[in-house]
C-alpha cells in the first residue's frame, strides 16, 4: 500500500522569522509572507493564502469524490469478475454433465446395437450348425448304404461264380452308380457367408453426433465497407427505383419508373442520359457490359449492348419485377 505523508509547515516565513505566511505565490507555487511579496515576489502573481487554501480543499474534495467513485466501480468490476468466474464454472459443470449424459446414452445405444448384432450372429450360426448336423447325418446314412453296396459288390467280385457275376453284373453296377449319385456332396459345403465390416468415417462423424461446443463454430467473416461518396440526383424529385454499377467506375440510375436512365460518375456528376422508349423498372449489367432492362408496360426484359447503344433481344415475361446476372452471363 502507498501512503501520503504530509508535513505540517510552520506558519512563519523561513526568511523573515517573525512574518506569518499570508500569501500564496502562484508563479513559484509556494506560500510567502508580506515582506517576500513586496520584495522577492513583487512581480509575481499572488493571492490570499486562505482563499487559495479554501479552493485547494474544494479541488481535493472533488478529486477524492472522483477517486472514491472510481474505487467503487473497481469494486463492482471485481464483483462482476467473481460472478463471471462462478458462472463460467457453472457452465463448465453443466456442459460436463450433458456430455457425460450423452456418453452414457451412446454407451447404452452401442451396447444395444452390439448385443442385437451378437444375438443375430449367434442365431445364424446355430441355425447353420443345425443344418450342418442334418447334412452330416444324411451323408452318414448314404455312406452306410454305399458301404453295404460296396461290400456286396466286393463279395460278388471276389467269391461269386462266373455265372453269378455275369448274371448280376447290371444290377451291381447300376446299384453302385445310383448310390454314388444319391450322395449329395454339395450339401456338405458351408453355406453361411458372414463377415463384420464397419464404416471408417463413423468415428469422424461421431463427435458431431455427440454434440458441439459453440467455441468450435467458425465465426462469420464480416466485410468492412466505407462510404465513398453521397450525391443527389439533380433536376428530379422522383424516387430512385433502380441502380446498378457500370464497368468504368460509374453507375446507371433509373428514377420514377420513367423511360430515361442516367449515368453518373462516383462524384455525382451526370455523364449521360439515355431514353429507352418505355418505362424502366429494373436495371442490371453483366460482366461483358451488356445491359438488361425490365419493362412493366410491355411485360418484357430487354437486352442492350454496352452503354445502351443497340437493343439486342427481347424476352416476354408477364410481370417482370427484378433482374440479376450470373457470373457466366
Amino acid at each position: 500500500m502507498y501512503y501520503l505523508i504530509f508535513y505540517c509547515l510552520a506558519g512563519y516565513c523561513d526568511k523573515h522569522k517573525n512574518e506569518e505566511l499570508t500569501f500564496y505565490c502562484r508563479t513559484c507555487q509556494y506560500p510567502v509572507c508580506m515582506r517576500c511579496r513586496l520584495t522577492t515576489h513583487e512581480d509575481h502573481t499572488t493571492e490570499d493564502l486562505v482563499d487559495f487554501a479554501s479552493r485547494t480543499r474544494r479541488d481535493l474534495n472533488v478529486a477524492l469524490d472522483e477517486n472514491k467513485g472510481f474505487r467503487f466501480h473497481m469494486l463492482n468490476e471485481i464483483e462482476e469478475l467473481r460472478v463471471y468466474a462462478e458462472k463460467t464454472n457453472e457452465a463448465k459443470n453443466e456442459i460436463t454433465k450433458l456430455v457425460s449424459g450423452r456418453r452414457e446414452q451412446f454407451h447404452k445405444a452401442i451396447d444395444r446395437v452390439c448385443d442385437a448384432m451378437l444375438s443375430k450372429l449367434e442365431t445364424e450360426v446355430e441355425r447353420e450348425q443345425e443344418r450342418v448336423v442334418e447334412d452330416k447325418d444324411a451323408v452318414e446314412r448314404d455312406m452306410l448304404t454305399l458301404s453295404q453296396k460296396i461290400a456286396t459288390a466286393n463279395q460278388m467280385a471276389d467269391f461269386g461264380s462266373d455265372i453269378e457275376v455275369v448274371r448280376c453284373r447290371h444290377d451291381i453296377l447300376g446299384s453302385l452308380k445310383l448310390a454314388k449319385k444319391e450322395v449329395p456332396l454339395s450339401m456338405t459345403g458351408i453355406k453361411l457367408n458372414i463377415e463384420f465390416t464397419f464404416q471408417t468415417q463413423a468415428e469422424m462423424s461421431l463427435r458431431y453426433l455427440v454434440g458441439r461446443l459453440s467455441t468450435d463454430l467458425t465465426p462469420p467473416r464480416y466485410i468492412s465497407v466505407s462510404e465513398v461518396a453521397t450525391f443527389r440526383v439533380e433536376n428530379t424529385s422522383d424516387v430512385i427505383n433502380s441502380i446498378c454499377p457500370s464497368m468504368d467506375d460509374k453507375c446507371w440510375v433509373a428514377c420514377g419508373w420513367k423511360s430515361e436512365v442516367f449515368l453518373f460518375d462516383r462524384f455525382g456528376q451526370r455523364v449521360r442520359t439515355k431514353s429507352l422508349g418505355r418505362d424502366v423498372d429494373c436495371l442490371a449489367i453483366d460482366s461483358d457490359g451488356n445491359a438488361y432492362v425490365s419493362c412493366r408496360e410491355e411485360h418484357s426484359v430487354k437486352r442492350f449492348d454496352r452503354n445502351f447503344r443497340r437493343r439486342m433481344a427481347t424476352l416476354n415475361i408477364e410481370y417482370p419485377r427484378g433482374i440479376a446476372t450470373t457470373n457466366d452471363n
